[in-house]
């Protein structure tokens, strides 16, 4: 039987870092893109 829960989470952990690093990055970009146009 193959443990498809401890597969799932093993998806999870490793794409989770990705998701909230592309979070944050385009909310830097977003504020920088912001802060250039009121320049």
């Amino acid at each position: 039987i193959t443990p498809w829960w401890s597969l799932s989470a093993a998806a999870l952990i490793s794409v989770a870092p990705l998701i909230i690093v592309a979070f944050i990055v385009e909310r830097y970009l977003s504020k920088g893109n912001l802060s250039g146009a009121l320049k």
